[in-house]
């Protein structure tokens, strides 16, 4: 088992001294003893913006929906929002139950540009409102906490945890209103049977959303259904490593294993399209996926402790961080803009205690 299922899956990691919940540091590369040994190593289109070291463990990352902030979960509960284009830390999120429980942020989800959707592992789901740093509601849930996401229409968000069952929440009335579950059947597998690490809305789909997990499958839903409509056999996802390409209507999936990492599947016929073949003695064991654009992907892992951003159809990489301490845990990037005929985006990826925003650029979007 990884560090990070261990981390979340009933251990409390950290412990000893605690800090002041402001106690971070803006830095070119990480404060160590050796800097030129553990200092990441940029390459290809990738290059480095900042480089935040949190104090804790990093869990979680996802950029607010103007791009312009990134809120990032730790260890020890806190989340903080940090200002996407300087790398300042604007608020910390915590109350006396996250003081006094002092279990990971594993999760979050922006509801709109000042709300915050956290996840945690000893079952709560709270939502923040992050200008006064005030704790708007808490809903506890019976596990632990590892995935959630909003639905495109804002009326309801989607919860899974270290069991089988996906919950739907209204937005409105914070009440459950649908639980996605397999049936008694032993003969069909129409949901889960074990933790769900992974949620995709199809963001042009009001109704239907895609998740993943420790069972080996990538189910696909309609959420006003109890029952999974189809699902792909295959990806063991330890992570929020899965995501929905709308335009052309493919779904990626990065595995936590040896071999068969990373692949594309056709979002309809739930068909194998591609496999991204990897050298043996460079594989990643994922934890993470996103597309960028129709044409890119950024991928990230342990094992050989790298950040990825991958050409989708010529599956070649394109851009590496190496040298990193730990796994890349969580990943987010910003809307793409163009420069000129080129497209560039900021990226936010988390490892060990350390948050990096890094700049992707010379993306095409054929």
């Amino acid at each position: 088992m990884s560090s990070f299922q261990r981390g979340v899956i009933g251990t409390v990691l950290g412990g000893g001294e605690t800090k002041d919940d402001n106690d971070v540091s803006v830095i070119a590369e990480p404060v160590e003893e050796d800097v030129s040994a553990k200092s990441p190593k940029f390459s290809g289109m990738c290059q480095l913006g900042i480089n935040i070291d949190c104090r804790d463990e990093v869990f979680c990352c996802q950029m607010s929906p103007s791009g312009k902030m990134v809120a990032v979960g730790t260890n020890k509960g806190i989340t903080r929002i940090f200002n996407v284009e300087m790398g300042t830390n604007l608020y910390a999120l915590v109350d006396v139950e996250i003081r006094l429980k002092y279990l990971p942020a594993v999760c979050c989800s922006w509801l709109d540009e000042t709300k915050l959707m956290v996840g945690y592992a000893s079952g709560s789901i709270k939502i923040w409102n992050i200008q006064n740093q005030e704790c708007l509601t808490t809903i506890n849930e019976d596990r632990v906490v590892l995935q959630t996401v909003p639905t495109p229409t804002g009326d309801a968000f989607i919860t899974a945890g270290n069991d089988a069952q996906i919950c739907i929440y209204s937005i409105h009335t914070l009440q459950k209103i649908m639980t996605c579950e397999p049936s008694a059947a032993k003969n069909i597998v129409d949901g889960h049977n074990s933790s769900v690490y992974a949620l995709k809305h199809h963001p042009n789909d009001i109704w239907n959303f895609i998740s993943a997990g420790w069972d080996d499958t990538v189910h696909f839903w309609d959420r006003r259904e109890s029952r999974s409509m189809r699902k792909i056999f295959g990806p063991h996802i330890c992570g929020q490593a899965i995501d929905i390409d709308p335009i052309e209507n493919t779904v990626l999936t990065a595995s936590w294993r040896r071999q068969n990492g990373l692949q594309l599947w056709d979002y309809r016929e739930t068909k194998l399209l591609k496999t991204y073949e990897e050298q043996q003695n460079d594989y990643s064991l994922y934890y993470g996926a996103q597309f960028l654009g129709t044409s890119h992907f950024m991928t990230g892992g342990s094992n050989h402790n790298v950040f990825k951003i991958m050409d989708k159809r010529l599956c070649t990489d394109l851009g590496r961080v190496r040298n990193l301490q730990r796994g890349v845990f969580c990943l987010d990037h910003r809307n793409l803009h163009k420069i000129g005929e080129d497209i560039a985006s900021r990226v936010a990826f988390g490892y060990a205690t350390n948050l990096v925003l890094a700049d992707v650029a010379n993306l095409t979007d054929k």
